[in-house]
């Protein structure tokens, strides 16, 4: 099964989904951490001619300084155990 963000070409938020293309235009230098706690947040898809696709590259090359994804499924409560904890250190 492939990840339904990226069958549609961009990221799965609540109902919406935000898009490669509306990401690519975003300038991200004022957000220095992304923090993607989902389900293969992180994969990197083949788009031909030699170029790979990623939510993170997008993030990273338009200004982002880190991004914190997923490549596997991740379970809700280790999750969101990760993250809690994360946040407090």
């Amino acid at each position: 099964d492939q990840n339904p963000a990226f069958s549609s070409g961009g990221l799965l938020l609540y109902e919406d989904i935000i898009q490669y293309d509306d990401l690519k235009s975003i300038n991200f230098r004022k957000n220095p951490l992304f923090f993607l706690n989902s389900c293969e947040s992180g994969i990197i898809n083949y788009i031909g001619g030699g170029y790979h696709n990623s939510i993170p590259s997008i993030l990273l090359n338009n200004g982002a300084i880190s991004v914190i994804s997923c490549i596997y499924p991740v379970k809700t409560k280790p999750a969101l155990e990760f993250s809690n904890n994360f946040y407090i250190y």
